[in-house]
């Protein structure tokens, strides 16, 4: 039986392998394709890294508690009030939302291209007050996967923030 070479690592690329270094290979071909191995040691290791764990673990054990649906509605009310004075926000009367449902029943679905057409690409690249309060400094470039045309993706620094806090 043959079997596929190993993919590259970044350590390959520097010119240092596992057989060079002292370390085990990370990977084996096993019954199930290649599989991680557990190095012999950990080369960086850090104190820091046992605090994370026990972070990790503690967080787990709060969110297994946390009523998930309550705290979406939380979330929702938050943004809706953070964005009721935008053009978005007024167009569908956000300061008068007090459920999902009312959410759901003002706020039809949209593709990227609709909010493009119809809010951000008359005032692209300062938009302001527009889908969310205030100068919109970034835009992120996606790869348009749908129409093969790069699309543009607004980014605030709360945004930045919030989806590094996330992971």
């Amino acid at each position: 039986m043959q079997f596929p070479e190993p993919v590259a690592s970044a350590a390959d690329s520097l010119g240092s392998t596992p057989e060079r270094s002292g370390v085990r290979s990370t990977s084996t071909y096993g019954e199930r394709g290649w599989e991680p191995v557990k190095p012999s040691y950990t080369p960086f290791m850090h104190p820091f890294d046992k605090g994370l764990k026990i972070y990790a673990r503690m967080r787990l054990r709060t969110l297994a508690h946390e009523n998930v649906v309550e705290s979406q509605r939380r979330v929702l009310k938050r943004l809706l009030a953070k964005a009721r004075d935008t053009r978005f926000g007024r167009e569908h009367g956000f300061a008068g939302i007090d459920s999902v449902e009312t959410y759901q029943a003002r706020v039809p679905l949209r593709h990227h291209d609709d909010f493009w057409r119809d809010y951000w690409k008359e005032s692209f690249p300062r938009i302001e007050n527009v889908t969310w309060p205030g100068l919109i400094p970034y835009f992120a470039m996606s790869s348009g996967t749908t129409t093969g045309m790069n699309k543009y993706i607004p980014m605030t620094h709360e945004l930045m923030r919030a989806n590094s806090n996330a992971v």
